[in-house]
């Protein structure tokens, strides 16, 4: 070990004067020469410098720890030969300053001497200085200590501090990732429990835990101590990890920061002929670019279109708002889509997918009992905008169609069978025809409107002119007051009738229409008005038997679709909200009646005034920027097309 400090002069003053005693043991490659050097007398040191006169070996490394003033600073592992210096001296306490460059040195000389008043040069303006360092080969073994006098200016007071510095050998730990890549590479000495934080593994298709290390023939689980150190050792990471997303494609772009977002994935849209995929509802402004890539975690990414510009880049998106982004990877999207593979509407997808399940849900066999749902069916097609019936299949519109031909068939067939009726009864009716024509108009009556309309006016004239010659026809005139039931609501009806003779009295009964049982309403023939309580969203049959004074008796069914209730379904899609990004919310409703509309509000759970996050009634999403890591209120009302509302609350915790 060698230490070196030249002087112009070959003095120190007495203030500064450093001892350095090097202990070192004799090496194979040499004999090391212990040198001592101490001041030769109170006021100069004769020569500051320290030499050892052995040859180095190659370098080799070491922990290396300083203490001084019972402070103990472990500096790290180095490799040596190098310099140590003691710029961590000024983190001792007691010293109020230091004479600046003093505490960077392991030894000092110098040739003029500060004064406590001349301020300037006790902070620093030092005229000449010479450095003396301390250099360390792997021949080294035991201890270097060195007293180093400051002056204090506060106190006008010299301080003496201590360094010591001790070396060991050491081994090297090698510590790995799964993949062979080198974390870091750390130092022990024999027996030591070596120890290295957590590693951590991320990337965009998997989640990675840590499990523990292993040596390659021994785990370690995490939080298991290693071994103690016996020679150099590789400790290689072992993860679990969980995929991300699934395979499939998925809407990319600065909405997911060009990633992979399970929130984004297209789903296959079966009804159309060519292969198809959508996404609704997204929200887009004139600034979103996107594209679709079909991606499996840990493969490589294919991007759609494979040429061509993101969606958006060429101000495709004309407004902000919510959208419905149809996908179809073949090619064959037509010349209305972006480079033959995306197109996008504004949302719409919720209503044509509404249509196509309505229609898909008719039996394979049409009966007259599907009539309401085959009418229903096409009314809600035929209520799509143009843009939304383009997503309505062929085969699906073709199966409603073939639907309504047999309906229009048997609605024939049934008004046939009453014209002949009608036709049948003589020019001139007389008392003795009265059975024929109670009959004609009760096989009319029990028509549906559709049928009716089979059954030209001249036919119907004749039926009401042998009416008007008997005086006999009893009409049940009764009708369902309350409409578009929901279940629990009550269905009220109202008997009337007209024709036959005197007072008239009613009989109310109600089933399900897939049943068979009638249940009275009310006690029969006491009353001219009685309701009941639908229990499940279902058809139902209401039947009002009317009786007049000579016991005659009209019955007429009537058959009433109850709804289920409206609930509101609405959720929050960002599950973990932070402040100034955006907090987005989706509305979603079941039950009720027709389509719905949707309102979103918010306001700080602490507060009372709510705020709009779009104009109310307008779109199906909405977002807004928490400002504050504390909790939200956020509101969702959703509205039927029969004004029924149903409100939904909710609280989130905003964090930083």
């Amino acid at each position: 070990m060698y230490g070196t400090s030249d002087e112009s002069d070959g003095k120190c003053d007495r203030r500064y004067r450093n001892t350095l005693t090097v202990y070192s043991k004799r090496s194979s490659e040499g004999g090391a020469t212990v040198t001592t050097v101490s001041s030769a007398d109170s006021t100069k040191n004769t020569s500051c410098k320290v030499t050892v006169g052995a040859s180095i070996p190659d370098p080799t490394a070491y922990i290396v720890t300083f203490a001084g003033n019972g402070k103990t600073k472990d500096v790290g592992v180095e490799s040596f030969p190098r310099t140590i210096t003691a710029d961590w001296l000024s983190e001792n306490g007691e010293l109020d300053k230091i004479i600046k460059g003093l505490y960077n040195f392991s030894g000092y000389c110098r040739e003029a001497v500060p004064t406590s008043s001349d301020t300037d040069k006790v902070t620093g303006a030092v005229s000449s200085k010479k450095d003396q360092y301390i250099t360390i080969n792997n021949a080294f073994d035991g201890t270097v200590t060195v007293d180093f006098l400051y002056y204090n200016d506060k106190t006008d007071t010299d301080v003496t501090y201590t360094v010591q510095i001790s070396v060991t050998d050491a081994y090297t730990i090698t510590w790995k990732n799964d993949d062979g890549t080198t974390i870091d590479t750390t130092y022990a000495v024999a027996g030591a429990v070596p120890t290295h934080a957590d590693p951590t593994k991320e990337d965009d298709d998997y989640t990675y835990t840590f499990e523990g290390w292993t040596d390659g023939t021994d785990t370690y689980d995490v939080g298991t101590d290693l071994p103690g150190v016996t020679g150099d050792t590789t400790y290689t990471a072992q993860f679990t990890y969980v995929p991300k997303y699934e395979i499939g494609y998925y809407i990319v772009g600065t909405m997911t920061d060009w990633k992979v977002d399970p929130d984004y994935q297209l789903t296959q849209n079966d009804d159309t002929e060519i292969t198809e995929y959508v996404y609704s509802t997204i929200e887009l402004t004139t600034e979103s670019e996107f594209k679709v890539v079909f991606a499996s975690p840990g493969e490589e990414k294919t991007w759609f279109p494979y040429l061509g510009d993101n969606y958006g880049q060429n101000g495709e998106i004309a407004a902000d708002g919510s959208y419905t982004v149809y996908f179809r990877p073949d090619y064959n999207g037509g010349d209305d889509w972006f480079c033959k593979t995306i197109y996008v509407a504004p949302d719409a997808y919720e209503e044509s997918k509404a249509v196509i399940e309505a229609i898909n849900a008719l039996p394979t066999v049409i009966s007259f009992s599907d009539k309401y749902a085959v009418e229903a069916a096409r009314a809600a097609y035929e209520a799509l905008t143009d843009d939304q019936k383009r997503f309505i299949g062929h085969n699906t519109l073709a199966k409603l169609e073939a639907a309504e031909e047999v309906l229009a068939a048997a609605d024939q067939a049934a008004a046939d069978e009453v014209v002949q009726m009608i036709n049948e009864l003589p020019a001139e009716v007389t008392v003795n025809d009265k059975e024929a024509v109670e009959a004609a108009r009760a096989a009319f009556d029990a028509l549906t409107d559709d049928q009716k309309r089979f059954i030209d006016y001249n036919t119907l004239a004749k039926l009401e002119a042998a009416e008007e010659v008997l005086l006999l026809k009893l009409v049940n005139n009764s009708e369902i007051v309350t409409i578009a039931p929901t279940v629990g609501e009550k269905i009220s009806v109202k008997g009337a009738a007209s024709g036959g003779s005197g007072d008239y009295t009613y009989a109310f009964y109600y089933k399900k229409s897939s049943k068979t049982d009638w249940y009275a309403m009310a006690e029969p023939y006491t009353t001219n008005r009685a309701a009941f309580k639908p229990s499940m969203a279902v058809k139902y049959d209401v039947k009002v038997v009317v009786k007049d004074a000579d016991g005659k008796t009209e019955e007429k069914i009537f058959t009433v679709k109850v709804k289920a209730p409206l609930v509101n379904n609405s959720e929050i899609l960002t599950t973990e909200p932070v402040v100034g990004e955006k907090v987005r919310v989706k509305g979603a409703a079941s039950g009720g009646s027709g389509s719905y509309i949707y309102a979103f509000y918010y306001k700080k759970t602490s507060k009372t005034d709510w705020y709009k996050m779009a104009e109310p009634f307008t779109t199906k999403t909405a977002a807004f920027k928490p400002t504050s890591a504390v909790s939200y209120d956020i509101k969702v009302v959703v509205i039927d097309t029969e004004g029924r509302t149903a409100e939904e609350i909710r609280t989130v915790d905003v964090t930083k």
